[in-house]
């Protein structure tokens, strides 16, 4: 009876236990076999990276400063004389042309002085030709003659001078361009030296920046760069550097010729100025994100053929040289044309792993999605 009921328990624990191992296996299938049979099969067997190929093109090092933009021609036109407002000829912010009449002062006083000054040239020039037909008749001296003479040249200087008085009471535009917003009202009086318009010239642009001086040496004229302001970029070209570093900030000014016909910039706005520092013509070009760094090394991966076709990724040492914001140039490691691992480097463990080459991976954004960004 006893030996009976011993073989029961044996039985249930070995049914238990062979029941176990069903449901172990089951379950092993279902978490293991069928995610990964729901899961697209991977070309080649190897882990899917993302690829590009290393190309040949010129690269250039570049530098963002802070730059301030000024009009290239630009004047604040003041009084020279004491006087009242007359008349203000223009619109604030109105183009205006070179010889354009924008204030009127009183000059009331000077055409009086300056008729008055005419009245006595004429005088003058008639005494010369009446003392002149007096001495082909006899009845005068040449003393005479050159005494009205001279008195002539007086009073045609007088009328100069009140010309030129009277021409200080007229405040024209210098040059063409755009006029800014009027200082004095008709009616006030106005001093000598007091600001009565600025006039600027926003077709012919300047901008100045200063780059420190361990990249002083590294600029020259005509280098191109680009100045972007507030969803503005605009090409322009190094027209001048100065002689001398700064000692007080050790940096190095420059200035940027622009043409801005389009008005895409205004005078007094602060830009950031991309320099180029360095240059190569002709440099093997790799995307920066697949540099991998380690200590004082530098590594990508390459993709290369191994044993029975298989699409391998090969870690390889490469020396870098000039770098910007997503480009790097390779000096050694990798050649023209071949592939580079630009994603999908964290999961390569070994040196040399089978791989699946992918196009890098494009985000198409919805144009309602841009608007709610805006």
């Amino acid at each position: 009876m006893a030996a009976r009921k011993r073989d029961r328990q044996r039985t249930m624990r070995v049914g238990g236990g062979v029941l176990a191992a069903v449901v172990l296996a089951m379950a092993t299938w279902w978490w293991f076999g069928k995610g990964t049979a729901e899961q697209p099969p991977q070309q080649g067997g190897g882990l899917p990276v993302e690829v590009m190929a290393a190309v040949a093109q010129p690269l250039a090092e570049t530098l963002t400063v802070a730059g301030q933009v000024q009009a290239r021609t630009g004047a604040e036109l003041r009084s020279e004389v004491t006087a009242r407002v007359a008349a203000v000829t223009f619109t604030d912010g109105a183009n205006v042309k070179q010889g354009q009449a924008l204030l009127v002062l009183d000059d009331s006083v000077q055409r009086a002085t300056l008729a008055q000054a005419q009245a006595n040239h004429q005088l003058a020039k008639a005494n010369v030709e009446r003392y002149s037909r007096l001495v082909e008749l006899g009845a005068s001296s040449r003393l005479q003659v050159d005494t009205a003479e001279a008195e002539a040249k007086l009073q045609r200087a007088n009328v100069q001078m009140a010309q030129a008085n009277l021409a200080k009471y007229q405040i024209a535009a210098p040059f063409d361009g755009v006029a800014g917003i009027a200082q004095v009202n008709v009616g006030e009086l106005v001093q000598p030296g007091e600001l009565l318009v600025a006039v600027t010239d926003n077709a012919k642009l300047k901008v100045t920046f200063k780059v420190p001086e361990a990249q002083a040496t590294s600029l020259r004229l005509g280098a191109p760069v680009k100045v972007s302001g507030d969803g503005v970029e605009v090409d322009g070209v190094i027209d001048a550097l100065d002689g001398r570093v700064d000692p007080a900030t050790r940096t190095l000014e420059g200035k940027v010729a622009l043409d801005n016909d389009d008005g895409k910039l205004v005078a007094g706005q602060f830009v950031r100025v991309r320099v180029p520092v360095r240059e190569v013509s002709e440099a093997v070009v790799i995307p920066d994100q697949a540099l991998i760094p380690q200590g004082a090394k530098m590594f990508v991966f390459v993709i290369t053929a191994g044993e029975n076709g298989a699409t391998m990724a090969s870690r390889t040492t490469v020396d870098v040289g000039l770098r910007t914001a997503d480009k790097v140039q390779i000096i050694k490691g990798v050649e023209v044309g071949q592939r580079v691992v630009t994603a999908g480097q964290q999961k390569l463990q070994a040196p040399f792993m089978p791989v699946t080459p992918l196009s890098p991976t494009t985000i198409d954004v919805a144009p309602q999605a841009v608007e709610e960004l805006r």
